[in-house]
């Protein structure tokens, strides 16, 4: 896995992600056994493959409050 973040703009409120998975298809392992004369062979194909771009704008210095959760319900709380 590899990958790259570029912040940017005032007060750094933007934000470019990328990210890639396995981009060479090297994740593909062949599982052979040669045991008491029988011959297993396993080979997975799967797409594991992964690329992601993501692009954050945070609005003016932005934070979600802070919420209280009720949880007393659950018997965890007084």
């Amino acid at each position: 896995m590899t990958g790259v973040k570029w912040q940017f703009g005032k007060k750094r409120c933007c934000e470019l992600d990328l990210k890639a998975d396995d981009i060479f298809n090297k994740w593909s392992p062949t599982m052979t056994i040669d045991h008491a004369e029988q011959d297993y062979k396993m080979k997975v194909r799967d797409m594991t493959r992964n690329l992601k771009l993501t692009f954050i704008w945070r609005f003016n210095g932005f934070e979600p409050k802070d919420t209280k959760i009720d949880t007393s319900r659950f018997g965890t709380g007084k």
